[in-house]
């Protein structure tokens, strides 16, 4: 595992990550609009808008940073200090009243584990002509981020599923 880590380092320049981060920045904005207008019908879309453009904004803020964004393709147990980071400020306890109860901690975690499924996903298309063990560690890796969306979904639908995000794919 450690030459994967070293050779995406190596491999993945300036260049390669603005494209990644384009890229992601694309299927981001796909799915913010997506789950914006499905807020929108929902009874308190002003509360659920206000939610979404919180996190849409911190994920965002988040994967701006080269740093970051090798941490989601090296670490993929990455996301759950930033998870705590967005759940964890005032600004989203603010949008967390009682009435609400767990469902914004399930918005922010799946769009979390979502923005962290599409990196991986897009570096995957990045780097598709690299050597056969990238390719297939990052496809792994694109499967583990989806996992933890789909857990993160199943959760809210009230299924027992854990919260916490371990790589069991890797």
């Amino acid at each position: 595992m450690e030459k994967i880590y070293e050779d995406l380092h190596r491999i993945l320049d300036e260049e390669r990550l603005l494209d990644i981060l384009n890229l992601s920045y694309s299927v981001m904005d796909n799915n913010y609009r997506a789950l914006s207008a499905q807020a929108s019908s929902m009874p308190n879309v002003h509360v659920y808008q206000e939610l979404l453009d919180y996190c849409h904004e911190q994920v965002v803020q988040y994967i701006r940073n080269y740093d970051h964004l090798m941490n989601i393709l090296c670490q993929p147990t990455n996301i759950q200090p930033v998870y705590f980071s967005i759940v964890e400020s005032d600004a989203f306890k603010s949008l967390c009243t009682e009435e609400f109860k767990g469902f914004p901690r399930i918005i922010a975690m799946a769009m979390l584990a979502g923005t962290e499924a599409a990196v991986a996903n897009c570096t995957l298309q990045v780097l598709e002509d690299q050597d056969e063990s990238i390719v297939r560690y990052l496809d792994e890796l694109v499967d583990t981020y989806q996992g933890y969306l789909l857990d993160a979904l199943a959760y809210g639908k009230g299924e027992k599923k854990s919260v916490f995000f371990t790589d069991n794919n890797l």
